[in-house]
């Protein structure tokens, strides 16, 4: 966060205490910082960007893959767990 606001010598700081103390995060430091530049040339993504239709067919897969796994969840597990391990041949008494 230092090295977006540009406290520059505190983020260099804070490398060095997470390296070594006598550790060179010059070029560390500046490839983090070039990163952020970069970062920041870039377009800001709004909410209206994800309805598009590139993003149609993977926002329908997420969408039904979380409904199936309400529909799936662990109230199925336990009214058959007990089924469960009576098919594996495991001695298990399963109540709530």
């Amino acid at each position: 966060m230092q090295a977006k606001i540009g406290k520059h010598k505190e983020f260099e700081a804070a490398l060095r205490k997470l390296r070594r103390k006598d550790a060179d995060v010059s070029e560390e430091a500046y490839e983090i910082q070039d990163y952020i530049e970069t970062l920041q040339k870039r377009p800001k993504a709004k909410l209206f960007d994800l309805f598009q239709r590139r993003y149609l067919r993977s926002g329908i897969i997420g969408v039904g893959l979380m409904v199936c796994q309400q529909f799936g969840g662990i109230n199925r597990i336990c009214f058959y767990i007990s089924s469960i391990f009576g098919s594996a041949c495991l001695d298990y008494k399963f109540t709530i």
